[in-house]
């Protein structure tokens, strides 16, 4: 399958700037203001990348499968190490553009455009699909389906205190309907979307290599599975279960994909310990870091962890509420176990 045109062109664009550069990133900013083709390059690149990160999170799946494991490398490497150099100077000079800095003021920080996410309902899938999810209580899969029907009545015709009179009296009662609905689902799971909406921008999409991909075939619990349940888990707040699975994600990768340890062995600590000790799993992010996660998750799963500890030993700021402490301790290993699959050798 070849490979889609925005992908192409961003790999175009990069060996550009690597060849211009040399592979030096401190070269970004001189040869930006001194040769007018790169900084055009620098621009393409820019807002390709950030059309091509906001595109997956706006899709509402931060896990991307079967992925050609050079594209992975060198957008790891661009986000890494080119990003920080040429977005502050694209910022500045779109600021220019528009009259909102001096032209001879220098870039003091990465501008980041305003982010605009588009309300839209998703497509209702067939009766038959959603009642297969359901058990024999033909009564309650009729109320959830109805329930269904209304929140997406209501998510394309607005909230009902907003509309028109002249509205058919059917479909508005199917709104009024829907909003309770989502009502009641929102307080069931007491999602604050505010907060889960600022949770869902914070992830970094996982790119997974091909050769990873390929190993679970058609099953329903795989690697992509377990990630995207540990990301959905940290986006609606619920900690504690992300934390779990990001345990066992990090087992998984390291046993099955980096193949360390004895894989009958049910003991974590040495697992991760030979992982560190290996150079290749190390590189990618198992080291201490991530020894030191795996540990005190265990702690604070079985309630037995210290904040100050915490803070310490892993460097999670103390903070006052001790889910937000939670939070921030998920969102880490998040970020590492990016690496750690992203980089997965190929056996």
């Amino acid at each position: 399958m070849s490979a889609h045109p925005d992908i192409v062109t961003f790999m175009a664009l990069y060996e550009h700037i690597q060849t211009v550069t040399k592979g030096s990133p401190d070269r970004v900013t001189f040869l930006y203001g001194n040769d007018a083709k790169f900084a055009e390059a620098c621009r393409k690149i820019s807002d390709l990348a950030f059309w091509l990160d906001f595109r997956v999170k706006d899709a509402g799946d931060a896990v991307i499968e079967n992925v050609d494991q050079t594209f992975i490398t060198r957008w790891r490497h661009y986000q890494l190490n080119l990003a920080s150099r040429i977005d502050p100077l694209v910022s500045q000079d779109f600021l220019k553009e528009l009259g909102l800095i001096n032209t001879n003021e220098a870039a003091k920080s990465d501008v980041s455009p305003s982010l605009v996410q588009d309300s839209s309902s998703r497509t209702t899938e067939t009766n038959a699909k959603n009642q297969a999810q359901f058990g024999p209580d033909a009564a309650l899969k009729e109320e959830v389906l109805d329930d269904y029907d209304a929140i997406q009545t209501r998510l394309e015709f607005g909230s009902y205190d907003r509309l028109s009179p002249e509205l058919d009296e059917e479909i508005a009662q199917k709104v009024y309907d829907g909003e309770r609905a989502l009502q009641r689902l929102l307080n069931g799971i007491g999602l604050k979307l505010p907060n889960a909406l600022y949770r869902q921008r914070k992830l970094r999409a996982v790119h997974i290599p091909t050769h990873v991909s390929s190993k679970y075939g058609n099953a329903e619990i795989s690697l992509a599975h377990a990630i995207r349940e540990a990301q959905r888990a940290f986006i609606v707040g619920a900690p504690l279960a992300a934390l779990a699975l990001c345990r066992t994600v990090s087992e998984v990768i390291i046993r099955d994909h980096y193949k360390i340890g004895d894989p009958k062995s049910k003991l974590l600590t040495p697992l991760f310990v030979a992982a560190e000790g290996d150079s290749a799993a190390k590189t990618q992010g198992a080291d201490r870091e991530l020894l030191e996660l795996v540990k005190y998750s265990s702690e604070i799963l079985h309630g037995r962890w210290d904040k100050k500890t915490l803070s310490d030993e892993v460097g999670v700021d103390v903070l006052q509420s001790d889910l937000n402490i939670i939070n921030r301790f998920v969102l880490r290993w998040l970020d590492k176990l990016v690496g750690l699959i992203e980089g997965t050798p190929k056996y």
